[in-house]
Formats: structure tokens, C-alpha cells, sequence
């Protein structure tokens, strides 16, 4: 693996629970870039050396239909990483496409298609 892509559309800032497995990335040989919405912590942020991208927030208050909540961030979010130039570039040369939480879901199921090379994964992979 030499190029992962790690993306987090979720209202959390990603956290030291990346830090191990970027650490293992870059030891076995791997570029690491990190799409997000929120600022890493200060720790993650150190790690990656600046292969961060942020990504803009939509900022919407999420939608309820009865019971079912929808959050309105996931799916333009989504879109949005595949229609920029630069974090569709990093995309489409990745090896690695890892959703870190839940929200970043349907971006890596959407990067996949695009990229049909890339394992996609929920989480860092062990």
C-alpha cells in the first residue's frame, strides 16, 4: 500500500485514536492524507505533517421524518469530496479509502466507485 486516504465528515474532530494506525501507515511505507471538516487534534495534526485537507461544512441542522433523523452534511459531503479537484485527485491516486467515522461513510462507498483499485474500509484496517 503506498497512498491511503483517510476521510471524517462527522461534527467530532478526528482524535488520538488515528494516531496508531497513521503511525503504521507511514512505517510500512504509506502516504497518508487526511480529508476532514474539523480540525485534527493538535497530536493528529503533528503526525500528518500537513497531508491535511479541510474539507468545507455545510452546517445544516439535520432533517426528521417520525423517527428517522437524517443528517443533510452526509451525501453533499459526499459529493462535494468527489467534485473538488484536489481531493478528487487524491482519491482517484489512493490505495486506501478509509471512512474514520460514521458520516464519511457514503464519501468512501462514493470514492470507491470512483476508484475501483482502492480498498475501502470503515476504520483503519489492523
Amino acid at each position: 500500500m503506498t497512498h491511503a486516504v483517510l476521510v471524517s465528515l462527522g461534527p467530532a474532530a478526528p482524535g488520538d485514536a488515528l494516531l496508531a494506525g497513521v503511525a503504521a501507515l507511514r512505517a510500512s511505507g504509506a502516504t497518508v492524507h487526511l480529508l476532514t471538516r474539523t480540525p485534527p487534534v493538535p497530536a493528529l495534526a503533528a503526525a500528518l505533517n500537513g497531508d491535511l485537507v479541510r474539507l468545507p461544512s455545510l452546517r445544516r441542522a439535520p432533517l426528521a421524518v417520525g423517527k428517522l433523523r437524517l443528517d443533510p452534511n452526509r451525501l453533499p459531503g459526499a459529493v462535494r469530496l468527489l467534485l473538488r479537484r484536489e481531493t478528487r485527485r487524491l482519491v482517484t491516486d489512493a490505495d486506501l479509502i478509509a471512512a474514520v467515522d460514521v458520516a464519511a461513510l457514503p464519501a468512501a462507498w462514493l470514492a470507491a466507485r470512483l476508484n475501483r483499485h482502492a480498498t475501502a474500509t470503515h476504520g483503519l484496517p489492523t
